[in-house]
């Protein structure tokens, strides 16, 4: 091969890029790979802290992480039971442990629960002690629902307001109330667990922006500023409009509207009210599953019926939801 040149075509340094240089694979000023990015090795590490607090991440978990970590926002469009939320609370986690600050925004108290128990759960797998509303812990986790007894909600603002923490997870409700406590605040990360809870309140698409490091200038009545975190959304069915727009203006991505993929999930209906149909299925289905039944009654009766039945089985109805 002609030997040649090629001026400042170099992936990794920027400057000239010789034919020896693509032959070997690597640039020979910084003894860096080809065809490789800065944060591969993080990204890696990620794998690794994944596999043992989660397990193997999927493929488009792999492809979140990547753009988590170069820094850009993006939506995550995907169906339930894809792990959006599992992977975002793993994100944070994982900044956590390196100083960063994340905040998990979620749509319901019981969500705020649940995610708040998992981390403390991926933490005890990693072998690290997690400070839930405290700032005893290898990681500070503080959250926040109506739940909270008086002294326990007191001990949240004063970890929020002092800033003694490192995850904060909150419903969007929150958000709205209590912007105030959040004001001057910036976040390496921010994920927001179903959008369209946000988009109700649309002054908290502002109050993101402001988190992640912008600031809107009322003389010239223009958004200011550079994002210093990163934003991740989940969303399928999100409508376009002017707040949305603002992601794409200012953080360079769009929020869709619907997507099909693949899911551990499978929806099974039939035409039949047979218990022993139903005993049937819920065997062949496996370990786990949800029924839905019309009405709080019918939920009621086959409840005890499934329980006489051997069956492991929780119930949830308006009136009920400690089995959740």
């Amino acid at each position: 091969m002609i030997d040649a040149i090629y001026a400042n075509l170099c992936q990794v340094c920027g400057e000239d890029f010789t034919i020896e240089e693509a032959e070997k694979g690597i640039c020979r000023r910084r003894n860096f790979g080809l065809c490789r990015y800065r944060e591969d090795k993080v990204v890696e590490e990620f794998f690794d802290f994944f596999r043992k607090i989660i397990g193997e991440p999927r493929s488009i978990q792999r492809f979140w992480a990547k753009r988590i970590l170069r820094g850009e926002s993006f939506a995550a469009v995907a169906p339930t039971g894809i792990g959006k939320t599992s992977f975002g609370s793993a994100v944070a986690l994982f900044l956590a442990l390196r100083g960063k600050k994340s905040y998990i925004i979620l749509p319901t108290t019981l969500l705020v629960s649940q995610v708040s128990e998992d981390l403390a759960r991926y933490c005890e797998r990693y072998g690290i002690r997690a400070g839930l509303n405290s700032d005893d812990g290898d990681v500070r986790i503080i959250y926040y629902h109506g739940g909270l007894k008086k002294d326990e909600k007191e001990k949240f603002f004063e970890l929020l307001e002092s800033r003694r923490f490192e995850i904060l997870i909150t419903t969007s409700q929150f958000l709205s109330k209590h912007f105030s406590s959040l004001k001057g605040m910036t976040f390496d990360f921010i994920f927001v667990d179903d959008v369209d809870s946000i988009l109700k309140a649309s002054k908290n698409v502002d109050r993101i922006l402001n988190l992640l490091g912008f600031h809107y200038d009322s003389k010239d009545r223009k958004w200011k500023g550079e994002a210093r975190g990163c934003l991740m959304v989940s969303t399928a069915t999100a409508k376009k409009g002017q707040k949305v727009q603002l992601f794409r203006e200012l953080l360079n991505f769009d929020v869709g509207t619907s997507t099909h993929a693949v899911r551990n999930i499978e929806d099974v209906a039939v035409n039949s009210e047979d218990l022993d149909l139903l005993c049937e299925i819920l065997r062949k289905m496996g370990t786990g599953g949800i029924i839905y039944a019309r009405t709080s009654d019918e939920a009621e009766r086959l409840y005890e019926e499934l329980k006489e039945r051997g069956f492991k089985i929780g119930i949830v109805t308006a009136g009920k939801k400690k089995d959740y």
